[in-house]
């Protein structure tokens, strides 16, 4: 997994995710995308 797209409403639990792993390896290149509407994952999955 490269990329990860998550819903605006769970930005609260991302950030405590993001303060309990940030130095986990695991997380490294990955880039995550917070989304509001279903376009923008459509946006994000057909670029």
């Amino acid at each position: 997994v490269t990329e990860f797209l998550f819903p605006l409403e769970n930005d609260k639990d991302f950030k405590k995710f993001m303060d309990k792993y940030k130095n986990s390896e695991l997380l490294n290149n990955i880039v995550f995308h917070k989304v509001k509407h279903i376009n923008e994952v459509f946006q994000l999955v057909f670029e």
